[in-house]
This record gives structure tokens, C-alpha cells and sequence, in this order.
């Protein structure tokens, strides 16, 4: 199977330099793009026991109230 999908995420508080997500130990990834880059060659690192973690280039940055960061 092949899924593909899009996500807007957002820092609450602090600062993000990777995010993990939560995977199930027998499913296997292929493929992997953020911001339309690859990260085929990252996959092997990214991978642990039931997650995928994945290192952000630019980290997310919490807003403020008034919208700057």
C-alpha cells in the first residue's frame, strides 16, 4: 500500500528540531519527503522501535500572541 499525506504543524511552546511519530513496528518505509525534499537516505537513522524521527532543517518555532516568533 501507498499512502500520502500533508500536515500543517505548529510549535505550542519552545522550539521543535525534529518530530517523531508514532509507527507500527511492522510496517515498512519506503519513502519520505518533507517540503517536497527527500529524505530516503535519512530513513535508516530516522527509525527506532515504533517511531520515526524526523530532523527539520529549519526547527519550528513557537508564535507569540501577536503573531511574531
Amino acid at each position: 500500500m501507498r499512502t500520502r499525506s500533508s500536515w500543517s504543524i505548529r510549535c505550542v511552546r519552545g522550539v521543535a528540531k525534529s518530530l517523531e511519530l508514532h509507527v507500527d513496528d511492522d510496517d515498512e518505509i519506503t519513502e519520505l519527503e518533507v517540503d517536497d525534499q527527500s529524505l530516503e537516505d535519512d530513513l535508516e537513522q530516522a527509525r527506532g522501535p515504533g517511531t520515526l524521527t524526523i530532523p527539520l532543517d529549519d526547527p519550528i518555532r513557537a508564535e507569540k500572541a501577536d503573531g511574531s516568533y
